[in-house]
């Protein structure tokens, strides 16, 4: 299932356009060092059947229907409490 999560209105809208299923979030709630806000692409990523976030996705506003969203996709989420969400360029799986 081809699926997104954005916070840019003009991005979902080009999504769903190609029959992409996305969960449009709030903006701001997503720490870049330099600049007002981050964005959750760049503070998460897949690994596995994992979507791993870096920081305390729970402090999110949206955090039950991001939660939910990625459930529903077979997907276990995956997050640190003990740091604020932060967008660090992107979290990658590296195969051999």
């Amino acid at each position: 299932m081809n699926s997104a999560i954005t916070s840019d209105n003009g991005i979902a809208a080009a999504l769903k356009s190609h029959s992409i299923d996305t969960l449009t979030i709030s903006t701001a709630n997503v720490r870049l060092k330099g600049f007002p806000y981050g964005f959750l692409g760049g503070a998460s990523g897949r690994i596995d059947d994992k979507i791993i976030f870096n920081g305390n996705l729970s402090a999110h506003p949206d955090y039950l229907r991001i939660k939910d969203f990625i459930e529903e996709r077979g997907l276990r989420v995956v997050f640190f409490e003990e740091y604020p969400l932060e967008d660090i360029g992107s979290i990658i799986q590296i195969t051999k």
